[in-house]
């Protein structure tokens, strides 16, 4: 199989399309994070890099980049665009108008009807109705909300548009207790506060739309929540710990997201941290790829 990805991140629909067990002839990749790409080529040195969505372009049979031009014939067309602009999160959300971050699903789109794959799947976040339905409409398709949860211990609802048939992935019931890491060193997280640690101060449970910053406590929860960035710091999911108060590891971080423990070496903390936060659950693209091509 063919595949292009773009947006593509850390490549986790590669490692999606592995342990789904679909043979990959060829992975083209639209990146432009250092980091993300740094991830990708350490994991899948095979991996074509092809620069900027916005450059790539497909006709007569070639796939036209900034990095060369290629004679193929793509199968299946992925990717996840940015949510930053639509996400309920976001105070300032302006949804897919130009000028905001989200609005480059359009390249998405384009590049779907200029390839006509196959199979395609886009994802992204669990946004108001009114941008879902736009999105829909553009798509010719309504979206199919899994939350993570399912199959990791980190809630993150995502909508998945896709012209592939699936279901929702079976709850594995995978609790982040069992997993939570009890010995760390401060080189392991983002954050070690020696301040007094009474975590409502840090607008644990209520959306305070000039807080800078957000945390939940999970120390003793089931799940931890969904992993995003802000700025220069991550909103995150926090733990108690000895009179501290931690960011989740960066092992408990690739967890979360079912990634391989590892997969970010060579990244330092917050970088890891910011990559594998932008990234996909790896298990619900797994399944959703196995449902749609394998058993489609």
């Amino acid at each position: 199989m063919v595949v292009l990805s773009l947006f593509d991140g850390i490549s986790c629909g590669r490692l999606a399309l592995q342990r789904a067990g679909i043979e990959v002839d060829k992975y083209f990749a639209s990146e432009i994070d250092k980091d993300a790409i740094k991830v990708t080529m350490n994991n899948f040195p095979d991996t074509i890099q092809i620069g900027d969505v916005y450059n790539v372009h497909y006709k007569d049979g070639k796939l036209i980049t900034d990095n060369g031009t290629f004679e193929v014939n793509i199968d299946l067309l992925i990717g996840g665009s940015s949510c930053q602009s639509l996400s309920t999160g976001n105070p300032n959300a302006t949804g897919l108008a130009e000028g905001g971050k989200s609005h480059i699903f359009f390249e998405f789109l384009r590049l779907r009807d200029e390839i006509k794959p196959k199979y395609w799947l886009l994802e992204n976040v669990k946004c108001a109705n009114k941008y879902r339905d736009a999105i829909s409409q553009y798509l010719g398709v309504h979206p199919v909300l899994i939350d993570s949860a399912l199959v990791s211990y980190q809630h993150r609802p995502r909508y998945y548009w896709s012209n592939m048939k699936f279901g929702q992935p079976k709850d594995k019931h995978i609790n982040f207790q069992d997993y939570k890491e009890e010995e760390v060193s401060p080189d392991d997280i983002t954050m070690f506060s020696k301040s007094p640690c009474n975590v409502k101060a840090y607008n644990l449970t209520v959306r305070d739309e000039k807080a800078k910053y957000r945390y939940r406590d999970v120390t003793n929860s089931d799940k931890v929540y969904t992993l995003m960035c802000k700025k220069d710091r991550p909103s995150q999911s926090v733990i108690m710990c000895n009179g501290f108060m931690r960011s989740l590891t960066r092992k408990e971080l690739e967890l979360a997201q079912t990634l391989p423990l590892g997969y970010t070496d060579g990244l330092t903390y917050h970088q890891a941290h910011k990559v594998i936060g932008n990234g996909w659950t790896v298990d619900v693209i797994a399944h959703i790829l196995k449902e749609g091509i394998t058993n489609g």
